[in-house]
């Protein structure tokens, strides 16, 4: 087997990540205060289509619904361990709404809700693992015996006899019944007006309202009369529970439609970058911190034996033309449930060690989601003094050794094409390599808004009491 090394292909060209980011946060533009632009190192394919739009909108739910790293350039790992901000969210909520039940309830209420709270979380875990480990058979049954992923009416009947049905059904009716002792203990109004907010804003993030059904598979997966129902209506209407059929998000949505996504030109845009070229934003400048290490813009792995002709292609490059069909910026909305004025709350100010894994330095609610930035058709022309040598048809093909990430996206690497992701372009012409993603759609990275910092605001109200002490 041949040995593959990696090589920054432009190691000499000068260009750094400030170059990319310069040029996508130009074409976003309007940042707000406290407003940031984050990276994705990889350019994640973003599965959306007019063809399964209720399996897209899901799809947009998820990556909506993203917890944000405090850094400039974030790992896709992320994503795809599905580290999501409602949870973090709603664990910040549980520490805030236990404070005030602290202040406003007696002894007795607040054991009980204690061992309610444990027995929920518990039961809420165990119901989901059994719920993962049904649609994991479900999936493997459907697929031997060729029935329909998406049937209710087959998997109705074939659930009836798995194992795991009866302790889900029975879990899911202690749950039930525990959620209404619960809610039983703590309906009442608070004297307090900052404690009735948090109260009002747990309650929010809680209630079935908050969270949305989609489809687990592509519409065109489940049976003509059932994707005949397919609406918001009919979703909502759906237990409020995750099952093999369809997946529970907590609800976060956009009035970007699917067709802005998948075929308008919005944000269309080509810019040519040279040796000489100044990124007129910096990285370092925006974030006060480089978080750049180990993000090369242009990396290629290829065989040994090829490498050092492709350094040399590269060597003559004089310009490099970026460009995409669509880059834009999707406002996401979540406003059903996520309240960020509670980072402000007076208790969380006068309580700092319990929310530091929040809202510190490096806290998991330091940084949420406004926008998806999304890009499609990304395209790089790199302009040589010479004709480019190497057969780069060839090696960056389907059935090609070689792959490479050029600005986070990836090229090459074997012909992984699906459905969605369609195959790109490699050409030479001349003293132009056209390197061309297609129609494909990717993740580019997110704006996100930095809350209150909790340092700023306890040197502020720290320098101004020791400015009224006398000594």
């Amino acid at each position: 087997m041949p040995e593959i090394r990696e090589v920054d292909i432009l190691a000499d060209f000068n260009l750094t990540l400030d170059h990319f980011y310069s040029i996508v946060k130009t074409q976003i533009g309007g940042l707000q205060a406290r407003q940031y632009l984050q990276l994705q190192a990889t350019a994640i394919p973003f599965d959306v289509s007019p063809d399964y739009k209720w399996f897209s909108y899901g799809t947009m739910n998820r990556f909506f619904d993203v917890r944000m790293d405090p850094t400039p350039v974030a790992s896709n790992i992320t994503l795809e361990a599905a580290a999501r901000l409602s949870d973090q969210y709603l664990i910040f909520m549980a520490d805030l709404i236990s404070l005030v039940e602290v202040l406003e309830l007696d002894k007795d209420t607040l054991e009980k809700i204690d061992k309610l709270r444990t027995r929920i979380n518990n039961n809420d875990a165990r119901v989901t693992a059994l719920i993962k480990r049904r649609m994991d058979d479900w999936i493997q049954y459907a697929e031997a015996t060729m029935l329909d992923r998406g049937s209710l009416t087959q998997f109705t009947h074939w659930q009836q006899g798995h194992h795991t049905s009866r302790e889900i059904a029975d879990l899911v009716r202690e749950l039930a019944r525990d959620g209404a002792l619960m809610s039983a203990l703590t309906a009442r109004r608070y004297a307090s007006a900052d404690h009735q907010a948090v109260a009002d804003a747990y309650a929010a993030v809680t209630g079935p309202a908050s969270r949305m059904r989609y489809p687990l598979f592509p519409d065109s997966e489940y049976p003509a009369d059932e994707v005949a129902k397919f609406s918001a209506t009919y979703f909502a209407s759906l237990p409020d529970n995750d099952s093999s059929l369809y997946r529970n998000l907590q609800l976060m949505t956009s009035m970007v439609t699917l067709g802005d996504i998948t075929t308008s030109e919005i944000g269309k845009f080509s810019d040519k970058l040279t040796k000489e070229s100044v990124a007129n934003s910096t990285v370092t400048t925006d974030w006060s911190a480089s978080g750049s290490a180990g993000w090369g813009p242009f990396k290629v792995r290829t065989e040994v034996s090829s490498h050092e002709k492709i350094r040399d292609d590269f060597s003559h490059t004089q310009s490099i033309s970026v460009g995409a069909t669509s880059l834009q910026a999707i406002p996401i909305d979540a406003s059903v449930w996520f309240r960020p004025d509670m980072f402000r709350h007076p208790l969380v100010k006068r309580n700092r060690r319990l929310f530091e894994p929040y809202l510190g330095p490096k806290g998991s609610l330091l940084y949420f989601p406004t926008h998806l930035i999304v890009a499609r058709g990304m395209n790089l022309t790199f302009t040589s003094s010479q004709n480019w040598q190497h057969d780069y048809e060839k090696d960056f093909s389907a059935s090609g050794s070689a792959s490479g990430r050029i600005f986070g996206v990836g090229f090459g690497g074997g012909g992984r094409y699906s459905q969605t992701q369609r195959e790109q372009k490699v050409e030479r012409r001349g003293n132009d390599l056209v390197l061309d993603d297609g129609d494909n759609i990717r993740i580019l990275g997110y704006v996100v808004t930095k809350n209150a910092d909790f340092d700023d605001d306890f040197i502020a109200e720290n320098q101004a009491r020791f400015a009224q002490t006398n000594f």
